[in-house]
């Protein structure tokens, strides 16, 4: 009796001495690898090549759209896209008077002309900063003038004659001229709001444009 309980008492402790730990599955090695490979390299290649984000900007409100198309439109007029800032600005205010009729696209380009008002003309009250050109056309015998190397040329003789009717017939003559060429600039300037819509002026802040002239 006793033999047989120091037979069971010695099997346990020579079972847990004996018997060896059976050894627990290791990662395999690639897993380790694979993980960094998807998120820290092109985390760390976005950082190094991708430029900061950038909030858009948001779009005009209903006031604000006709004084940024007539700021747009002069400075359009007004540069000849020499300066490489203003390459991508002229770009897309071509694209949106593309979109004008020929009536609506020769009215701004004359309204926003050079052609300066003459001193005998100003003293009768008529100081305009631009839109002689356009008044000059409107006295005109041809309805279309587009721009081409002769219609300087035919504008100064215009203009000596609509001084000369002025002197003769008074400033009513003048006066005639200047409403034609409101309304008409009015109209072109409108079609171009609606082309442009209301997005975000493409001269950044207001002033820009008339800074860059060449």
């Amino acid at each position: 009796m006793p033999t047989a309980i120091a037979v069971q008492s010695r099997t346990p402790r020579h079972t847990q001495t004996t018997t060896p730990e059976i050894p627990m599955p290791s990662p395999t090695p690639t897993h380790v690898p694979q993980l960094t490979l998807v998120h820290s390299a092109p985390a760390a290649r976005e950082t190094e090549t991708s430029p900061p984000p950038t909030r858009s900007r948001p779009s005009l409100r209903a006031s604000q759209v006709h004084p940024v198309a007539e700021e747009e439109l002069a400075f359009f007029f007004s540069t000849n896209g020499a300066n490489d800032a203003s390459v991508p600005a002229r770009r897309v205010i071509a694209d949106w008077i593309a979109t004008l009729s020929e009536h609506h696209q020769d009215a701004l380009s004359l309204y926003f002309d050079r052609e300066p008002w003459p001193e005998s003309l100003r003293g009768d009250g008529f100081d305009l900063r631009c839109g002689y050109a356009l008044v000059l056309a409107h006295a005109s015998p041809y309805t279309r003038w587009p721009n081409v190397p002769q219609r300087p040329a035919h504008l100064r003789r215009i203009s000596e004659q609509l001084q000369a009717a002025v002197r003769s017939h008074g400033p009513r003559v003048l006066c005639y001229l200047t409403r034609r060429s409101e309304w008409t600039f009015a109209a072109a300037l409108r079609a171009y709001v609606k082309a442009r819509g209301r997005a975000p002026s493409v001269l950044g802040p207001l002033g820009r444009g008339r800074k860059e002239a060449p």
